[in-house]
């Protein structure tokens, strides 16, 4: 016969000393967020299959300078490498444009990650203007996707078509 255990009420830190809360990625900021999927010509993957221009695109306008927290996330129970950058410009990145060496900011140092906290871009300044975020699976595989962008009000996130 099984026994469940009794979850702790609080647990107090070793060594005596405090605990506090810790504020959440987007405190003080907006949540913007956009929900797709990669699938058919848009489910182009990383820059090593050639077609990394071809994922979704989304322009992101900040209106005054800003702290931003970018977060990518998978739906599905699917959790494959994923990556996000930042481009300045704000308009559809063509193959040339969209390297990631070009990337005014990558998620995780560039490094398409996996995991139930997908792939994100810690809370960064960034100056007023227009920028280009471009979300992409390491593989070209179909999906659904969430962004969740943090920032400061009147900024604007929108699928670039």
């Amino acid at each position: 016969e099984g026994r469940r255990a009794r979850a702790p009420t609080g647990v107090a830190p070793a060594g005596g000393g405090s605990s506090r809360a810790v504020p959440h990625e987007g405190s003080g900021l907006i949540r913007l967020e956009v929900r797709g999927s990669w699938a058919g010509s848009n489910a182009a993957g990383c820059p090593n299959h050639g077609r990394y221009h071809d994922n979704p695109q989304l322009a992101l306008g900040l209106p005054q300078a800003s702290d931003v927290v970018v977060r990518l996330t998978t739906s599905g129970g699917a959790r494959p490498p994923i990556h996000v950058g930042i481009f300045d410009g704000g308009r559809r990145l063509v193959s040339g444009e969209a390297r990631l060496s070009s990337a005014r900011l990558s998620s995780c140092a560039g490094v398409y990650k996996s995991g139930v906290g997908g792939a994100s871009i810690g809370r960064t300044w960034l100056p007023a203007g227009q920028y280009t975020l471009i979300v992409s699976t390491f593989d070209p595989l179909s999906l659904p996707y969430c962004l969740i962008v943090y920032a400061t009000r009147g900024t604007r996130l929108t699928a670039i078509r």
